[in-house]
């Protein structure tokens, strides 16, 4: 009964959402189109599953490119850490569009990543083992130009060491970093560039992988999909390989490009999208419930 249900929150990130149909609706003079384009605004992602699983809580639409999937779990923590919910839906989707095969653009995939929030305390009561722990999160905004602003180092490094602050951690005690690594050339350099200036010279010690190599650029899913990826690596002790075609990457960092069993207490996850930079980070969670 939703009287008794505990508050779920729905947190759903896509590169197109329903923005183009709001605006269709508030504009629409004819009682039916408006109907028309109000139902359309009511099937994003959304709203689809929040309607599946019969969530009372806050439902939310985030848009941003790579960088709204991670956005999408930095908000469902928030609002477990505000008491606005108990259990948080969050994650991205995107499907395909159909775009030209260009070396200065990223290879569009599609695809979906989901990951439930509680607070400890609600996990511990259901004796449930935790993949990991947020410690932290940071998102910022490229500078200007507004129009098109592109990725830089400077905000994407101000936003990974504003997550790592938040988790009370220093850069050298990240034991990974899940890079973006964007497609076109521009943005990918100002990541690299940004692990550089975040990193200094431990930037060449620090274990880096990617997904964006292997699965093309999963758009509104890419982020949560990297948050996944870390979540999973402390849980069972694995970094995954990215793929050996990041030069950039390659030449600063610890390029991981085969499969690596390590140990991992807190792993770094970096999300660059359009004018929006996000960073996670995750901790392991105690040893007694890692075995709960």
């Amino acid at each position: 009964h939703p009287d008794t249900m505990p508050q779920i929150a729905v947190i759903a990130a896509s590169a197109r959402g329903e923005e183009a149909s709001l605006l269709r609706w508030a504009a629409a003079q004819d009682e039916d189109e408006r109907r028309l384009w109000r139902r359309r605004a009511s099937s994003t992602p959304a709203a689809a599953v929040a309607r599946t699983i019969a969530a009372a809580g806050p439902c939310r639409a985030l848009q941003g490119g790579p960088a709204s999937g991670l956005a999408a779990v930095a908000e469902g923590y928030e609002l477990i850490r505000r008491g606005e919910a108990v259990f948080a839906v969050c994650g991205g989707a995107d499907a395909s569009l159909a775009m030209p095969l260009r070396d200065d653009l990223p290879a569009v995939a599609e695809g979906a990543a989901v990951l439930l929030l509680e607070d400890a305390e609600v996990a511990r009561s259901r004796g449930v083992a935790p993949y990991a722990e947020v410690l932290g999160h940071a998102s910022t905004f490229n500078r200007a130009p507004v129009a098109g602003a592109s990725a830089n180092r400077l905000d994407i490094s101000r936003a990974i060491q504003s997550a790592l602050a938040r988790a009370r951690a220093t850069q050298a005690e990240a034991d990974c970093l899940i890079a973006s690594a964007p497609g076109n050339p521009e943005a990918a350099e100002a990541e690299v560039q940004a692990i550089r200036l975040t990193w200094g010279p431990r930037a060449a010690r620090l274990p880096v992988t990617s997904l964006s190599g292997v699965f093309g650029n999963l758009q509104g899913a890419s982020g949560a999909a990297a948050a996944v990826t870390a979540a999973l690596s402390i849980r069972h002790g694995v970094i995954p390989p990215a793929s050996a075609q990041a030069p950039g990457l390659a030449e600063h960092a610890d390029l991981v490009t085969e499969r690596r069993e390590t140990t991992l207490r807190r792993a770094v996850v970096n999300a660059c999208g359009r004018g929006q930079n996000t960073a996670l980070v995750l901790g392991a969670p105690d040893e007694d419930e890692r075995t709960a």
